[in-house]
Protein backbone atom coordinates (compact mmCIF):
# COMPACT_ATOMS: atom_id res chain seq x y z
CA UNK A 1 0.00 0.00 0.00
CA UNK A 2 1.15 3.81 -0.88
CA UNK A 3 1.01 6.36 1.42
CA UNK A 4 -0.33 9.58 0.29
CA UNK A 5 0.94 12.53 1.92
CA UNK A 6 -2.08 15.63 2.17
CA UNK A 7 -1.06 19.01 2.29
CA UNK A 8 -3.69 21.79 3.47
CA UNK A 9 -2.76 25.30 2.27
CA UNK A 10 -4.27 27.75 4.72
CA UNK A 11 -3.47 31.20 2.67
CA UNK A 12 -3.48 32.23 -1.05
CA UNK A 13 -2.71 35.27 -2.16
CA UNK A 14 -3.28 36.92 -5.74
CA UNK A 15 -1.39 39.17 -6.92
CA UNK A 16 -3.20 42.15 -8.68
CA UNK A 17 -2.31 42.69 -11.90
CA UNK A 18 -3.82 45.83 -13.40
CA UNK A 19 -5.07 48.85 -11.27
CA UNK A 20 -7.60 51.93 -12.51
CA UNK A 21 -5.95 55.48 -11.06
CA UNK A 22 -7.26 55.23 -7.87
CA UNK A 23 -5.77 52.08 -7.44
CA UNK A 24 -2.34 52.79 -8.94
CA UNK A 25 -2.77 56.24 -6.66
CA UNK A 26 -2.74 54.40 -3.41
CA UNK A 27 -0.39 51.90 -4.38
CA UNK A 28 2.24 54.65 -5.54
CA UNK A 29 1.57 57.11 -3.55
CA UNK A 30 0.04 59.64 -5.87
CA UNK A 31 -3.59 61.28 -6.13
CA UNK A 32 -5.89 59.65 -8.44
CA UNK A 33 -5.54 63.13 -10.16
CA UNK A 34 -1.85 62.41 -10.77
CA UNK A 35 -2.18 58.64 -12.09
CA UNK A 36 -5.04 58.97 -14.39
CA UNK A 37 -2.17 62.09 -16.36
CA UNK A 38 0.72 59.40 -15.86
CA UNK A 39 -1.68 56.73 -17.36
CA UNK A 40 -2.97 59.41 -19.93
CA UNK A 41 0.78 60.13 -21.18
CA UNK A 42 0.90 55.95 -21.42
CA UNK A 43 -1.75 56.17 -23.64
CA UNK A 44 0.10 58.64 -26.28
CA UNK A 45 3.43 56.67 -25.89
CA UNK A 46 3.68 53.28 -28.62
CA UNK A 47 6.37 51.59 -26.79
CA UNK A 48 4.14 52.14 -23.43
CA UNK A 49 0.68 50.65 -25.08
CA UNK A 50 1.72 46.63 -23.89
CA UNK A 51 0.92 47.94 -20.78
CA UNK A 52 -3.02 49.10 -20.83
CA UNK A 53 -5.77 47.21 -20.84
CA UNK A 54 -9.58 47.76 -21.27
CA UNK A 55 -8.71 49.89 -24.12
CA UNK A 56 -6.27 52.22 -21.53
CA UNK A 57 -8.77 52.74 -18.46
CA UNK A 58 -6.49 50.00 -16.70
CA UNK A 59 -2.94 49.45 -16.34
CA UNK A 60 -1.04 46.28 -15.36
CA UNK A 61 1.26 47.24 -11.86
CA UNK A 62 4.66 46.47 -13.26
CA UNK A 63 4.11 48.43 -16.38
CA UNK A 64 2.64 51.44 -14.37
CA UNK A 65 6.44 50.95 -12.14
CA UNK A 66 8.40 50.46 -15.51
CA UNK A 67 6.83 53.88 -17.00
CA UNK A 68 7.47 55.33 -14.01
CA UNK A 69 10.95 54.84 -14.27
CA UNK A 70 11.41 55.65 -17.58
CA UNK A 71 10.14 58.98 -17.58
CA UNK A 72 11.86 61.55 -17.27
CA UNK A 73 14.73 59.63 -19.31
CA UNK A 74 16.09 60.91 -22.38
CA UNK A 75 14.40 58.15 -24.64
CA UNK A 76 11.07 59.05 -22.79
CA UNK A 77 11.36 63.04 -23.96
CA UNK A 78 12.01 61.94 -27.45
CA UNK A 79 9.42 59.46 -27.42
CA UNK A 80 7.11 62.53 -25.75
CA UNK A 81 8.30 64.97 -28.83
CA UNK A 82 7.98 62.80 -31.61
CA UNK A 83 4.29 61.91 -30.20
CA UNK A 84 3.60 65.71 -30.02
CA UNK A 85 4.71 66.54 -33.69
CA UNK A 86 2.28 63.22 -34.93
CA UNK A 87 -0.53 64.90 -32.65
CA UNK A 88 -0.03 68.35 -34.18
CA UNK A 89 0.08 67.39 -37.80
CA UNK A 90 3.59 68.22 -38.09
Amino acid sequence: METVQIVRIKDVIIEKISANDEELGHIFGYSKRQACERRREMNKLPSQQKYLRDGGSLVTIKGFDAYLQYRGSKAWKKEIAKAEKIRNGA
